[in-house]
Order: C-alpha cells, then sequence, then structure tokens
C-alpha cells in the first residue's frame, strides 16, 4: 500500500488487478469437458485469460491462470479467491483497503475501477493516477455491470461513497 500511496497518490491500494491473454496452440474443439471454442477470445486467438495482481512497481503478487480466452476479466473476478477474500475481509468491517481495476471490472467497496464520465478535475485526476483513462464503455461492459450492480445493491452504494471519499480527500487540487 505505501508504494501506491508514494507512486501515484492512492491510498489504502493493495494491487493493481487485470486479466491478460496467454496465446496457446488451438486445442481440439471434441474435448468431452474444455471444448476448444471457449479458448477463442475477442482478439481473434486460442488463449488463457489469466487474471495478474500486481504491485505498484508490476511485482506479480497474485495469478489465477484457470480459464479460457472467451472468459470475460469480470466473469473471472467474480469467482475468484481474491475477489471472496477482499469480500469478507470487508465484511468483518475492514473498510479501508482494495484493488484498483480498469473499465472492465465491477465497481464494488474492494475494488476502485474509473469514472464513467469524469466531471471534476478530482475525478479526472482519479482515474488518471492509477486507472486506465479510456472511458470508452462498450455494451457488453454495461451489461455486466448492470447485472452486478443490481445483485449488489448495498455494495455498490457503499463503493461509490468510498470512491467518492476517495477522489474528494486525495484528488481535490
Amino acid at each position: 500500500m505505501t508504494e501506491f500511496q508514494e507512486l501515484f497518490n492512492m491510498p489504502n491500494t493493495l494491487g493493481a488487478v487485470d486479466g491478460t491473454h496467454i496465446s496457446i496452440a488451438k486445442p481440439s474443439i471434441n474435448h468431452p469437458t474444455a471444448p476448444g471454442n471457449l479458448f477463442y477470445n475477442r482478439k481473434g486467438f486460442y488463449s488463457i485469460n489469466c487474471q495478474i495482481v500486481c504491485s505498484a512497481k508490476g511485482k506479480i503478487i497474485g495469478l489465477n491462470p484457470n480459464f479460457p480466452g472467451s472468459t470475460h476479466d469480470a466473469a473471472i473476478w467474480r469467482a475468484s479467491t481474491i475477489n471472496h477474500f477482499l469480500k469478507s475481509y470487508f465484511l468483518s468491517g475492514e473498510r479501508n483497503q482494495w484493488l484498483l481495476g480498469d473499465k472492465g471490472y465491477p465497481l464494488q467497496p474492494w475494488l476502485m475501477t474509473p469514472l464513467m464520465a469524469p466531471t471534476t478535475e478530482a475525478e479526472r485526476a482519479y482515474n488518471n493516477y492509477a486507472l486506465n483513462d479510456d472511458n470508452h464503455y462498450d455494451v457488453e461492459i454495461q451489461d455486466v455491470n448492470i447485472v452486478v450492480e443490481e445483485e449488489n445493491q448495498d455494495f455498490l452504494i457503499e463503493a461509490r461513497q468510498i470512491r467518492e471519499e476517495l477522489i474528494q480527500t486525495h484528488f481535490n487540487y
């Protein structure tokens, strides 16, 4: 957390999470439990979608290589051990640590994501410092976020409050 504070002015940040596609040879289409088409990703090649959590200096501190390339980052996140761990930590009363995720991830109190349409300097600074400033949400990501929002209204409200407090406290120039 100290590294994120010193390098990006992002307090209480444990790491950053994202998926990356690791190219693989074309698997058998007829496999009984993992047919090859599951590994064909949106980028047009066969892969494993590997979730990686990194420190502020880019050191890998978490890795989940267990999903085929067609799996969306948000789906991997929902199933991930780190998500469940941070959620349980949050529910036990620990409300001052989170990961950073890009626009492909749902906003949660333990996962800070970019603002869709930043309007103030503080909001733009929040997006620019440690998050991807590409705020073009496609329909697929919006659909995923809508589902998550409907299922987790209480968490979403709290996450928005935490994000707003973070922006006001640390990025309000």
